[in-house]
Formats: C-alpha cells, structure tokens, sequence
C-alpha cells in the first residue's frame, strides 16, 4: 500500500508536475499543476511550520528569500491596480502571468520546508521517471526510421524526441536531473554499472537534439572525469591522473580545432543558435534598464520584447560587416522587422525570467543564483575533497540551462538539489 505520508511535499510536487506534462500532449496545459501548486503547496508550507519543522540555520535564508520575492510580487501588482505605478502598456503584470508566478514560488517554497528524508525521496521518482523516459528513448530510435513520429516534436521542432512530455527541451532537461540523481544514489556501484547509466542517459539525451542538454551533460562528465583523477573522486574507484590528462587535453583541443575550422572556412551556422539568443539578450537588457527600479511584472518580457527595436548601433553604415558580425547584424535586422507585431517572444533566459519582471529586486535574486552557482565552480577548482562534486557539477551545467533557456517552470526542481547541496556541505 501506498503510504501518502511519504509522498508529501517534493514527492508529490514533482508527480503532480509530470503528470500534468504528460497530459500536455492530450491538449492540457500546466495550469492544473500550478492551480496545485498554490493550493496544495500553502496548505503544506503551513502545517508543515506550525509542526515546527521545515526550517533550519541552512535553509531559513533561502525560505526568506523566495518569501520576500512573494510579497513584494503582491505588493507591486497591488501598486499598478490602483495606478501607483503606471502600466506603461496592458502587457505589464497580467493576472494570470501574477497566478503562475505566485504557484512557481510557492512550490519552492514547500521544496524548501520538505524535511530531507523527503527530498531524498523526490529525486529516487525523479530517477525512476527518468528511466522511463529512456526507455521511450530506445522505442524512438527504433521507429524514427519506418517514419513514425511517436513520441516526437512536431515538424517544426524537427521531430526530435519529447519524452512523452510535449518537449524535447523539458526531456532533456529531466533527463540531467534524473542522471545526477542516479548518480547521488548509485555512486557506491561499479565502474561498469556507472558507465551503462552514463551510456544510456546520454543516447536518451542525445535523442532531444538539444543542444543545451548535450552541452550541460558533457559538463557534469568533465568535471566528474576530472575530479576522479585529481582530488577525491566522488566514486568507488580512482581514474588515474594520465588517463584524465590523455581524454581531457585531446578533447580540449579537438574543440579548440572545430571551432578554428569553422571560423576560417566561414561555416557559421551552428552558431546561429546563439546569436539570435544574443540578440534577445540584448534586448532583454534594454527592458530591464527601462523597467527599473520596480519591474514589470512576472511574465510580461514576452510581450514587451518586440514592442520597441534594440537601440543599438553595432557598426558604421559605411563599415564592412562579414563573418560572425555580418550573423549578428543580420538577426538583429530580422529582430527588427517583428516589432510592433504584437507576437510574444521568449527571452530563452531564466535570468532575465527574474531580472525584468522585478527591477532591482530580481537583481539581487539573480546575484544570489549566481554567487551559489560560482560557490561550486570554486570547489570544483580548489577544494581537493570536495564531497558534493556531483551537485556541484549540476549547479554548474546549470550556466548554461538558466542562460540559454526560459524554465522558470522548473525553478522548483533546482531547488531540490540544492536543498541536498547545502545540507552535506
């Protein structure tokens, strides 16, 4: 029998949130998982305190912080509702982007209050839903080639696998975290065992296509290389040091080759990707100086982006333009010709998700991510026995997902992690 008990807080987050991502490629959307993450997540954050449990000398800042980010989400809606503060345009603060706000940090909240033994649990089933996911991984390499497109993105994605989920981008996504998952669970198993997991989880990530989650997961491998031939490996044997230098400095320089070669043979399209995230970043930075101090509510950079052009002037008009400038000028051209559409755009940024919408407040949110997120590049570094170089190597691979990808959705899956992180500190 099924003891729901265990299952409160994080667990059941993390079920109710998957549940509701598989019932996205019926046609639902996510608003029944946030609509349970207010409910359920303040009915558990207060009974949970009022247990006097939940709160510890490691988490209460944390709690504080998010609980800060809360109010004042509150309290500055409340100033543009009764004019304040001026909308500078409807697209400020909507109510609904203010509900899907509120439940994201709500659930954090609850992650946050969830006793350990509890957040152990939650990544064991983010674990096992990941094992499923590859699983379906195996079936899409199988019949990808007879042409059927089951468990696929849709043809402009490029029919790249979804997970079941509606996204290849979540997939891979879960897919880190369910690898690091096994990996804190299983780092006690034998080589062979380390490596088939690795193998199997990469294939799956490898079917997404996304390059975010191939560059994220490359990451966590060369640090956990790296560190189990230099300092204490965080597994049950030792990679000696002139096998990691034989792998690492080919591997470095093989890259530094390709990318050598691109820039000379004028290949750049695979750096496409980036200039257009490039050019929303700029963008984004525009917002954010023109929302300052206060911010312009949570969700609302999607609609503010293509409002006004990107007051940049990168060149001369008389100036040559060739290469990777000549990319960048051409995308902010066609960023150009959107504005005033009305279209929404992502800022593919988890970032700017928290610096736009709230001014100096998101600011200082985002400084507290990042010194977190430099905290474990230094131990990874200089710290010879680093004991959390698994979740140090997540928080890291983390860069990029926050950088180059709007999850805010996922705020609270980070959170548990974390929560791991700083208890075995």
């Amino acid at each position: 029998m099924i003891n729901l008990t265990a299952l409160s807080g994080a667990p059941f987050l993390v079920l109710v949130y998957v549940v509701n991502l598989f019932l996205t490629n019926f046609g639902f959307n996510l608003y029944p998982a946030f609509t349970i993450f207010s409910t359920y997540g303040t009915y558990y954050i207060i009974s949970t305190l009022n247990n006097g449990q939940g709160l510890n000398k490691r988490n209460k800042y944390l709690f504080f912080l998010h609980l800060v980010l809360l109010f004042y989400g509150f309290f500055m809606f409340y100033l543009y509702e009764v004019g304040l503060l001026e909308r500078e345009t409807p697209s400020w603060w909507g109510f609904n982007s203010l509900l899907k706000f509120i439940s994201i940090i709500i659930a954090s909240l609850a992650v946050i209050v969830t006793p350990m033994g509890k957040i152990i649990k939650s990544i064991s089933i983010i674990k096992n839903i990941s094992y499923f996911m590859i699983l379906g991984a195996i079936i899409y390499y199988v019949i990808k080639p007879l042409g059927i497109n089951f468990l696929s993105s849709d043809e402009l994605a490029g029919y790249r696998y979804n997970g079941g989920v509606n996204s290849y981008i979540q997939t891979g996504q879960f897919l880190i975290a369910g690898f690091i998952s096994h990996v804190l669970l299983y780092q006690k198993s034998k080589l062979r065992k380390i490596l088939f997991a690795a193998l199997l989880f990469t294939l799956a990530i490898f079917a997404t296509q996304d390059r975010t989650s191939i560059g994220a997961l490359l990451i966590i491998f060369g640090i956990l290389f790296f560190r189990s031939g230099f300092g204490l490996s965080p597994f049950n044997f030792q990679i000696k040091k002139s096998v990691v230098i034989l792998f690492l400095i080919p591997a470095i320089l093989g890259f530094g080759f390709l990318q050598y070669q691109n820039f000379t043979s004028g290949n750049f399209e695979s750096y496409k990707s980036v200039i257009h995230r490039l050019t929303i970043s700029l963008r984004s930075y525009e917002l954010f100086q023109e929302t300052l101090p206060a911010g312009s509510g949570p969700g609302s950079q999607t609609f503010l982006m293509n409002e006004n052009r990107i007051n940049l002037e990168l060149f001369q008009e008389d100036e040559e333009v060739e290469g990777l400038s000549s990319l960048l000028v051409n995308e902010v051209d066609s960023f150009q010709a959107n504005v005033g559409s009305g279209l929404k755009l992502s800022p593919h940024n988890t970032y700017v998700d928290f610096l736009v919408p709230f001014g100096l407040m998101g600011l200082f949110f985002v400084i507290c991510v990042i010194g977190i997120q430099l905290g474990a590049m230094k131990r990874i570094l200089f710290n010879k026995n680093n004991s959390t170089v698994i979740l140090d190597s997540f928080a890291i691979s983390a860069f990029l997902f926050l950088m180059l990808s709007s999850l805010f959705n996922l705020w609270w899956l980070y959170l548990i992690f974390y929560r791991i992180l700083i208890s075995e500190k």
